[in-house]
């Protein structure tokens, strides 16, 4: 077993190793210019790929949620989960009501079918995996013994689903794109005819009436298409921020884009019932529109729903009642009965409200204070951590409940330290990680809301109570040694050499001399402009995340007189801050992560371009991962969005990536684009 010393070093040289990488970075920016702005990578448990399926007949709700499938009552009351993808996300879910079969799209994992009989009691009936290990599947439709499959660059692949254990490939089409591009994202299929949605291209009409050898007929160029839905005569298509487009496909071979609807926002999701469609916003929320006349579809201001933002759709048979999912709340349950008054009736509150991360290797341990009315739900959550290409993707192992409102932790060694509000310090045992255990815990006199291991000891920023010390020697009975009580309140806490460094809220920056674990004194102070939320310590610099004021840069080579140097404005509310290289990045609550630019602390200045904005709440910033390829990522614990991965220095690509098709092809262009 390692000791707690050679996990610091361990630690010491992973973070060196990232630092190393992003000042080359940095180095190879100042040839280029700039540096690309950071990209999202990955999350958990709220993906971009969330999906809702239904069944009306039984009542059941289906949702895809990163790698799991939840099954839920219309009343948003949990039947059943299971995992159902190790190495990919679902995008896409398909539920054929009459043999109770939930196809399940699991993009790079294939297609996946799961018999939904018993709904207490789901069961995987059969897989489908492309033989090229690159197909990503992300949509899925099936009409009676045929699946059709959107399979990003690799085009359209249709199966023979009569027996489920064994689906049997037909055919797989490439599709046409301007420049060799082409990216199948959903399909839907009617009669002869199967529809394509092409991220990069537009619509794709292909002839399916020989299954085993499918035939091209037409393209209609609407850029940006990526949520189709079938009603009557009629193609609906969301074109991701151009629109919501109408087609009449009354003749397959000769559609017509009769309108498109356009509106603030990037169009997610759209779903059909009557004559009104009802089109997703992502964080913007949900409209409705007339579309009994196809030509002129109507929207009535009064007709939007924003109080949550909407990535998928689902109906209920009645149409008064509408699912959607969102990264704020997850799923809601919506009565839409009036439309200018739609309200939430129920939710899903799936384990999220992340507020804060730490990482240890190939793992990131975030703890959740907040799951609804379900307290079991709340504690500390270990996730794999599974870097793909320039991506990664987050896999829960283990869980553990904690007693208190968990705001911090921190790894050390095959332990986690939690600090748990009122219940104080947790200690807990994760050397099995599908099974972590609490071994140990401490009841400290204030509230525990940040915490800082250094060799045998805790320091835990207890609240109003100050600073409190804990022996950790023995992990499963550790002692409080000491507490000091400086000015303000007690939020976060680093510690540099035998000096501990509290963000104390009001009174701004404390330093407390810890050279004496039983008798650690005040050395110095200095008042921050804002709240100070969270602390970082590089060298002779403090940075401190300082609430609405943004970040201040603190000297401290004099821990008796600490100078405050400079203080920069950032656009959120800053609650911590990590440095890697030449950049502080502040957990800016909503408006994401800011990057700062430290290269000279006293001229320190936000840069806007590398900075990233989220739908969540960030309250937390980890330090730099660094894959074995060199790419460079944080986390960001972002409240009800969950666990974030950002990129921090994508690579520049410049060739586009060639799917292997022809481009051959008659494409129709819509009016108006």
């Amino acid at each position: 077993m390692m000791t707690t010393g050679m996990i610091r070093i361990m630690r010491t040289i992973g973070i060196l190793c990232a630092v190393l990488f992003l000042f080359r970075a940095n180095a190879d920016a100042a040839q280029e210019s700039t540096l690309q702005p950071p990209v999202f990578a990955g999350q958990w448990p709220y993906h971009s790929s969330k999906a809702i399926a239904m069944d009306t007949s039984r009542g059941l709700v289906f949702l895809g949620n990163g790698d799991r499938m939840d099954i839920l009552d219309m009343d948003l009351h949990h039947l059943a989960s299971m995992t159902v993808t190790q190495s990919g996300l679902i995008s896409a879910l398909f539920y054929a009501g009459s043999s109770h079969i939930l196809y399940i799209a699991c993009k790079n994992n294939g297609l996946w079918m799961v018999d939904t009989s018993d709904p207490e009691k789901p069961f995987k009936a059969g897989a489908y995996l492309p033989q090229a290990s690159t197909t990503e599947v992300n949509g899925v439709f099936v009409e009676g013994n045929r699946a059709y499959l959107a399979g990003g660059v690799d085009g359209l692949f249709i199966l023979n689903v009569s027996d489920t254990a064994n689906p049997v490939f037909l055919s797989q089409s490439t599709l046409p794109g301007g420049f060799g591009i082409s990216y199948a994202v959903d399909v839907a299929a009617s009669g002869n005819f199967a529809y394509v949605a092409d991220l990069y291209t537009g619509i794709h009409v292909v002839d399916v009436t020989d299954q085993s050898t499918p035939v091209y007929k037409k393209g209609i160029a609407l850029a940006g298409a990526h949520d189709l839905a079938l009603s009557g005569n009629y193609l609906y298509a969301t074109l991701e921020g151009g629109g919501m487009a109408i087609t009449d496909i009354t003749t397959p071979t000769s559609p017509t884009v009769d309108s498109l609807f356009n509106a603030d926002g990037t169009e997610t999701a759209v779903r059909v019932a009557e004559d009104l469609a009802y089109i997703g916003y992502g964080p913007d929320g949900l409209r409705v529109v007339d579309i009994t006349d196809p030509a002129k579809p109507v929207h009535n201001a009064a007709w939007t729903y924003t109080a949550s933002g909407c990535t998928s759709i689902g109906l209920a048979a009645d149409t008064q009642t509408l699912y959607m999912t969102n990264d704020q709340v997850g799923l809601q349950k919506l009565d839409i009965s009036d439309k200018a008054a739609m309200r939430s009736v129920a939710s899903y509150d799936m384990p999220a409200g992340a507020v804060a991360v730490d990482i240890s290797g190939d793992y990131a341990v975030m703890v959740d204070d907040n799951a609804g009315t379900k307290p079991e739900s709340e504690g500390l959550r270990i996730l794999q951590i599974s870097p793909f290409n320039e991506a990664i993707q987050l896999h829960l192992k283990g869980f553990c409940a904690t007693p208190g409102k968990a705001g911090d932790v921190m790894i050390s060694g095959d332990f986690a330290f939690v600090a748990d509000g009122e219940a104080g310090l947790q200690i807990i045992d994760m050397t099995d990680k599908t099974a972590p255990v609490i071994a140990g815990s401490c009841d400290t006199p204030g509230f525990a809301s940040g915490v800082y291991v250094s060799g045998n000891y805790a320091f835990v920023a207890d609240g109003e109570m100050g600073l409190t010390v804990v022996d950790i020697t023995n992990r499963t009975a550790p002692l409080k040694t000491a507490s000091v009580k400086p000015p303000g309140v007690a939020i976060k806490v680093t510690v540099a050499g035998n000096y501990v460094f509290i963000a104390g809220g009001e009174a701004g920056l404390q330093i407390v001399d810890a050279t004496s674990k039983t008798a650690p004194v005040i050395a110095g102070a200095v008042d921050t402009p804002g709240v100070a939320s969270g602390v970082f310590v590089s060298g002779d610099m403090a940075f401190v995340a300082d609430g609405e004021m943004g970040m201040a840069v603190v000297n401290i080579a004099d821990k008796t007189a600490p100078v405050l140097i400079r203080s920069v404005d950032t656009p959120g509310f800053a609650g911590n801050v990590t440095v890697i290289g030449n950049y502080a990045y502040v957990a800016d609550g909503g408006k994401g992560v800011s990057a700062i630019n430290v290269t000279d602390p006293a001229q320190a200045a936000l840069d806007a371009n590398l900075s990233y904005s989220h739908a969540g709440f960030a309250s937390d910033v980890s330090s730099g991962y660094t894959s074995s390829d060199e790419a460079l990522f944080t986390f960001v614990a972002d409240g009800q969005a969950g666990l974030i991965a950002i990129n921090l220095v994508p690579k520049k690509t410049n060739t586009p990536v060639n799917p292997g098709g022809s481009s051959s092809g008659c494409f129709i262009q819509a009016a108006g684009r």
